[in-house]
């Protein structure tokens, strides 16, 4: 009769708090907490509209003031997997845990607050990822992950290739010659007609045997 006054009550007065949420959890994770806006008050039902029957967990306060837990018309799939804070009503804390997630455990969740003859409504949307489905993902991301470190090893060996090549490079034509970070410019004056004249030459100690000096 107590559960029947109620319900009544909460069909009558009901009002919505808040809009749905969305929560992701993975089957087979430990726990998940679908949250509620905190909110004191006489009473707090959890419920799946698409179960019967709907009631996931309820709290109520007794005639002598502390709360308990009614599991009488609890949905027996969530029988021990369902859990809120002792003292829950008491400091609005109205979150549920739901434990040893299901991929079953999916679907559309209302927390209901009794407080003053009115109810308060919080939708929570509850998605659940098999374990085989996060499986595969984490395989993909791992090997996205090694894809980016070859791709970064790559460029960086490449970079020091270059680097070596071009430093071999420049070694190579300095010590050839080609290449001279002092070379200096002689001017020579000569009269016209004299028989001959000095032109200074200043070269490498490796000076190829076939290099010829050209007169200007």
């Amino acid at each position: 009769m107590k559960m029947l006054l109620v319900s009544v009550i909460l069909v009558l007065v009901t009002q919505h708090a808040s809009g749905g949420k969305d929560i992701d959890g993975i089957e087979g994770e430990e726990s998940i907490v679908l949250p509620c806006p905190p909110l004191t008050g006489e009473s707090v039902l959890w419920s799946r509209e698409d179960l019967d029957p709907s009631t996931v967990h309820l709290r109520q306060k007794t005639k002598t003031g502390p709360e308990k837990d009614e599991f009488k018309d609890q949905n027996p799939y969530y029988r021990t997997r369902t859990e809120l804070q002792t003292d829950a009503l008491k400091t609005g804390n109205v979150s549920l845990t739901l434990k040893n997630l299901r991929l079953s455990d999916r679907g559309n969740y209302i927390c209901e607050v009794l407080k003053d003859g009115k109810s308060y409504e919080t939708h929570v949307r509850l998605h659940i990822i098999s374990k085989e489905k996060q499986d595969i993902q984490t395989q993909v991301e791992l090997q996205q992950q090694q894809r980016i470190r070859d791709i970064l090893i790559g460029v960086c060996v490449s970079v020091v290739l270059i680097i070596i090549c071009f430093v071999g490079l420049f070694l190579f034509l300095y010590r050839r010659g080609h290449i001279n970070f002092s070379k200096e410019v002689y001017q020579v004056e000569v009269d016209s007609g004299e028989e001959s004249v000095l032109l200074p030459c200043k070269t490498t100690v490796h000076l190829p045997e076939d290099d010829e000096i050209s007169k200007q």
